[in-house]
């Protein structure tokens, strides 16, 4: 049994050795690797951690030339997620995160962007743990010039704030990400937000939606506007009943 492991996992170690060194355009030598992962993935012969290994070089290859190629690492990327250990979500977002840098292709990017969306509707409770580092990233996107990137930023961060479930801000997530998107809604939308009673308690996850707009409330040429920003900041800090959030 152990060396049956051993031999897996030797396996395993080669197939990611040949994702990274095979050039993009040998389809070949692409398609193997990843039919064999497949396989694995599918029938369960690797343990979950060690799939976490694979998210960046298949998400990158979601932008290869070659759509059979595509389609696959598509399939093995979702194989995965359906897969890895809730306790695996931060690794796999900082694996994802890598695929959203601007030097990536704009295919493996929205494949990326994709991916977190879906992680919302896959392990909800562990996404919403990381929304303060998850929003960041996908605000650098919303305004991204490629309209597929821009698109799947937006629909993901809107599955993301889906899940924050404060029910004092969610009608008005939607114009938040419009505004993180388009900065000359930023004072109309905070004086909308300052008329807001707000009730249910602040976690992180809520916080991690609003902080961003608020930021920008903070820089605003406006003087009405930063002082808004102020106040909504002083009655929210009121409803945090955890000091780490």
């Amino acid at each position: 049994m152990i060396a049956e492991a051993a031999q897996l996992t030797k396996q395993s170690a080669n197939l990611l050795q040949e994702l990274h060194v095979s050039g993009k355009n040998d389809n070949s030598n692409k398609l193997t690797p990843l039919n064999t992962l497949k396989t694995m993935f599918d029938d369960q012969l690797l343990p979950t951690y060690e799939m976490v290994d694979y998210v960046e070089s298949v998400t990158n290859l979601c932008s290869h030339r070659s759509q059979e190629v595509r389609t696959l690492a598509d399939e093995v990327l979702e194989s995965i997620i359906n897969k890895i250990s809730p306790n695996s979500v931060g690794l796999v977002l900082n694996k994802l995160f890598e695929c959203l840098k601007l030097e990536k292709n704009w295919k493996t990017r929205t494949s990326a962007l994709q991916t977190i969306g879906k992680l919302t509707d896959i392990m909800p409770v562990q996404i919403s743990l990381y929304l303060p580092v998850i929003v960041p990233e996908l605000s650098n996107c919303v305004s991204d010039p490629k309209l597929d990137v821009k698109n799947a930023a937006f629909k993901s961060m809107t599955m993301c704030c889906d899940i924050v479930g404060n029910k004092d801000i969610e009608h008005m997530t939607e114009h938040i990400i419009k505004a993180i998107q388009n900065p000359s809604e930023i004072n109309d939308l905070i004086h909308e937000l300052a008329s807001v009673v707000f009730i249910q308690s602040v976690t992180s996850s809520a916080l991690a939606i609003v902080v961003p707009l608020l930021n920008r409330g903070l820089s605003a040429s406006l003087t009405a506007t930063r002082r808004q920003s102020a106040v909504i900041i002083e009655n929210m800090s009121k409803l945090v009943d955890d000091p780490l959030d």
